[in-house]
């Protein structure tokens, strides 16, 4: 099945910052395992139907809701519809034959992405097996982490993917610029192990899952022909580098940059943009950022320029990529900054860190954590500099802390709280 061209290149940028990890499994060789335990559209499986339900949970009036059906017979043969509020879709491919027909003038990165996770665990597999890189080992996961520079000398800033396999060499998750999925409750399907909960993590306090609740074996192939109505492509995604999509700017104020609570008053930050086919921006978020604060204001802005229209081949093409910017602002009206216990006090749902097998029993690690007035956490500071792998199993629990408001004139605000985590 024909998949984003940004997936394909997601960590065509990246270099391995810790290149002797501990354990003796390639990056490589758990990629092309996983692949070949998992994947469902591959020459080989027999026909199914599968269908999967998108939602945010605990949302009710959620914009992040849709279904995905999919019939296939082969990687050769399938009909896929696709349907959300604001976007639809019908592709049928017959051998050399194609159609698509949709609905909406934008396939949302969101959607594009969770599609391309339900059939497909690691899409970019090919680019792993070529890593020379060792898998971190413990707690019956192991991880891999990337770092890459992004932006335009000298504005330039670090993004990161990880990816974790489980102990029995199955996807458990991926974070990484413009593709951050998780996957829960495989079950076997077909000789494959399929996982059963997807979900895609956005941004701070918005996390979508995709649940397949229908996978089924057809005993008989159905048939289905290519429509007439609508012949072409898809609608897809080009992944472009930044110097490559300011060069497409027709549009574009300079950043005013608003005062910050606190933090660094200078430095630099990062956005994900995905841009329609007529070149406007659909869709922004936070990559990694000097000052989080800063991301609300400058994704705000940035939703306004206008590019030319990307084209490959000649035929118009929706375009993602990495902004990088430099700030400089000031400090004004500083947020309360709480203690470990008076911020659990406020916890309402506080789930501990995981921490891999073998972290030092009885490590204590300190973070810094921003909490925005809707009670999620918007950013996390290593304050001091420890250990990624134990900052990361805290990190990860914290995207679903949330905390009662603290009230500054009667209104819920923002805080920081000195948060301190020991490995049990």
């Amino acid at each position: 099945m024909k998949r984003p061209a940004l997936i394909l290149s997601v960590i065509s940028f990246l270099t391995l910052t810790t290149p002797s990890l501990a354990g003796n499994t390639s990056i490589a060789a758990a990629a092309a395992k996983a692949v070949e335990k998992s994947r469902l559209t591959v020459e080989g499986v027999p026909a199914f139907h599968l269908k999967a339900q998108i939602s945010e949970p605990g949302q009710a009036d959620s914009d992040y809701v849709g279904t995905v059906e999919l019939t296939w017979i082969s990687p050769t043969k399938w009909r896929r519809v696709i349907d959300s509020p604001d976007f639809g879709e019908t592709a049928v491919h017959d051998g050399d034959q194609h159609s698509t027909a949709t609905r909406g003038d934008y396939f949302p990165l969101w959607l594009r992405n969770l599609v391309t996770a339900i059939t497909d665990p690691l899409p970019m597999a090919q680019q792993l097996q070529k890593a020379e890189a060792q898998l971190a080992t413990g707690g019956g996961t192991s991880c891999a982490r990337f770092q890459g520079r992004v932006g335009i000398a000298p504005v330039q800033n670090s993004v990161f993917t990880v990816f974790c396999f489980t102990g029995d060499a199955l996807v458990e998750s991926i974070i990484s610029p413009g593709y951050s999925v998780s996957y829960k409750d495989y079950k076997p399907f077909a000789g494959k192990q399929v996982a059963r909960q997807i979900s895609e993590y956005l941004e701070p306090g918005v996390n979508i899952q995709a649940r397949i609740g229908e996978l089924t074996e057809l005993r008989e192939a159905p048939q289905f022909r290519v429509g007439a109505e609508s012949k072409g492509n898809e609608p897809n995604g080009v992944r472009i580098d930044e110097s490559a999509a300011r060069g497409l700017v027709i549009k574009a104020r300079e950043i005013t940059w608003p005062a910050v609570r606190d933090g660094k008053t200078s430095g630099s930050l990062s956005i994900y943009i995905s841009v329609d086919e007529d070149g406007r921006v659909r869709e922004t978020y936070p990559l990694n950022s000097d000052n989080p604060q800063l991301d609300g204001a400058v994704r705000e802005q940035v939703s306004h320029w206008e590019f030319k229209r990307a084209a490959v081949g000649g035929a118009k093409v929706q375009m993602e990529s990495i902004l990088t910017f430099a700030f400089t602002t000031a400090v004004a009206n500083a947020p309360s900054v709480l203690s470990d216990s008076e911020a659990r006090k406020l916890a309402t749902i506080a789930p501990e860190p995981v921490f891999p097998s073998g972290a030092p029993h009885g490590a204590r690690i300190d973070v810094r954590v921003t909490v925005g007035g809707d009670g999620t956490v918007h950013g996390l500071e290593n304050v001091k500099n420890q250990d990624w792998k134990l900052i990361g199993p805290i990190n990860y629990a914290l995207h679903t802390w949330r905390f009662r408001p603290v009230l500054r004139d009667g209104k819920p605000d923002m805080f920081k709280a000195d948060l301190v985590f020991i490995v049990p």
